[in-house]
């Protein structure tokens, strides 16, 4: 049994050779077409050149830790948007036409997007790569040169302009925060002039004075309650010692005039009896003093439970003891005042210092306030002035163009060799394509066709068997035609192969 494959090689053999007129002249045709197109098929002569790009922002490292800078990885882009700006196409258009003024302005832009449609821009890491393709290969070459000069020139020009911008941007930032500085010293110097408490440490030289006062305001305090203390003792003290002291000395006084009055009886006993009127008189003043005594001792009794005063006379004031405690009690009502005018003013300042220290708290506050706006602006302005002198040398160097190396790593060329499909490819895939394409053709319009053409499709699709084949009989007047077709096909076929096999050799003779 056959197999898939080798059925299928035998009904496009048979249905090539039935169609075999179809055939040779659908091979015929497109063999001397594709002959026709390869030799007119226009030339593309394609021109390139590297360029090595070695390129460090100017912005970054300047402005590092002060702004963020977004670094360019797509250099084939950047490249691409440069070499297809207007500016560089009319510069190149300007050196390869010869009047490129009298033309109009469609024509200009139909004439640059046409390079820019030929241009092809790669790029590798420090590395671009410029293609352009022409028909003519000297215009090829020197729209390449042109190209590449005017990028290098372009992009340096663009460096230049980048650092100048920094730098300008820089310069302009560092007087704008010379200006806050200068601001913010005189703010910070107006208002320690204004505020003259409010000077470093004083907040702590506040917080001991304030300990300092309170702990003397609490020893004057104590000493205030000690001296009412010793004043009131002092005044018990000098009430009892006068009353004492004059009660002791009416009883001396009652005493010494009973001895008196005992001494006088005494010696008038001697001389008279006791019915002797002197006598009897002496004996009543002495009764009359000893009731006297012994009253004064009960009344002094009675005051010491009492709230009488006491009457002092001069005996009593002229006491030692008395007068003694008598000036203590002066120096110590002395010192109640002393000390009571001592712990308002104490107070008073403590009070004063507690104020100056809520006041002080807003002044620390606001000079913390214009210290740090002061720190930060000066940091700010020392660090851009640095930075401006950085800006200042890269600026010069861009200028010099030795801050960007960008060199012709490989120089454009003539081309001599066409680039892209040559006549050898049509005369290679020509007779394939050829060949191949009507009897694809017939074989897929079979293929479609729903009649049944072969008994392998009996058996397959019906399932019957074939007992055996007929074949076509040609009658004389068909053979006939069937050879002078078959001499004609073969007439054409050669034509077309020897058409082909000149062609080619009259090309490749020619090239060569």
């Amino acid at each position: 049994m056959a197999t898939p494959l080798e059925g299928l090689i035998r009904f496009t053999l048979r249905e090539t050779a039935r169609h075999r007129v179809f055939v040779v002249i659908s091979f015929v045709s497109l063999l001397l077409a594709a002959l026709y197109v390869g030799m007119n098929w226009p030339k593309i002569y394609t021109s390139s050149t590297s360029i090595y790009v070695q390129e460090q922002n100017i912005m970054g490292p300047l402005m590092q830790g002060a702004a963020v800078q977004t670094e360019v990885l797509d250099r084939s882009r950047i490249a691409r948007e440069i070499i297809g700006g207007r500016k560089i196409l009319l510069k190149v258009l300007e050196k390869t036409e010869l009047d490129i003024h009298a033309k109009s302005p469609a024509d200009l832009e139909r004439m640059m997007e046409g390079i820019r449609q030929r241009t092809t821009v790669t790029g590798r890491p420090n590395l671009i790569t410029i293609e352009y393709r022409d028909s003519d290969p000297e215009l090829a070459y020197a729209i390449t040169k042109y190209l590449a000069n005017f990028f290098i020139a372009e992009s340096l020009a663009d460096k230049a302009r980048e650092s100048e911008g920094a730098f300008e941007f820089i310069e302009s930032q560092a007087q704008a925060y010379k200006q806050k500085l200068l601001q913010s010293e005189e703010e910070l110097k107006r208002f320690r002039t204004e505020n003259l408490e409010a000077r470093p440490g004083i907040i702590g030289e506040i917080g001991q004075r304030n300990a300092a006062l309170s702990a003397q305001l609490e020893q004057i305090s104590q000493d205030l309650s000690e001296a009412r203390i010793r004043r009131a003792s002092l005044v018990k003290q000098l009430s009892g010692e006068a009353e004492m002291a004059t009660n002791f000395s009416r009883a001396e006084q009652d005493k010494t005039r009973i001895a008196e009055l005992q001494s006088q009886l005494d010696t008038l006993r001697l001389s008279y009896h006791e019915t002797y009127p002197d006598i009897i008189h002496l004996k009543a003043q002495i009764q009359d003093l000893r009731a006297a005594i012994a009253r004064e001792g009960s009344t002094q009794g009675t005051r010491s439970q009492g709230t009488s005063s006491t009457v002092i006379d001069e005996r009593v004031l002229a006491n030692p003891v008395y007068q003694e405690l008598q000036r203590t009690l002066y120096q110590t009502n002395t010192l109640i005042e002393t000390l009571a005018s001592r712990y308002e003013n104490t107070k008073r300042s403590l009070e004063e210092q507690m104020e100056l220290g809520k006041r002080v708290q807003d002044y620390e506050a606001r000079l913390a306030e214009l210290t740090r706006d002061y720190e930060v602006n000066r940091e700010i302005y020392a660090d851009l002035t640095r930075r401006r002198e950085s800006a200042r040398v890269s600026m010069n160097l861009d200028r010099e163009q030795k801050g960007l190396t960008m060199r012709i790593d490989e120089p454009p060329y003539v081309p001599h060799k066409p680039s892209g499909l040559q006549f050898v490819h049509f005369a290679i895939g020509g007779p394939i394509l050829a060949l191949l394409l009507p009897i694809g053709v017939v074989v897929a319009l079979r293929k479609l066709d729903p009649r049944i053409r072969s008994e392998e499709r009996i058996v397959e699709e019906l399932g019957l068997p074939v007992l055996g084949v007929l074949p076509h009989m040609l009658v004389p007047i068909e053979g006939k035609r069937e050879v002078a077709s078959s001499l004609l096909l073969s007439l054409l076929l050669l034509g077309g192969i020897a058409t082909m096999v000149v062609v080619v050799i009259q090309r490749v003779g020619g090239q060569g």
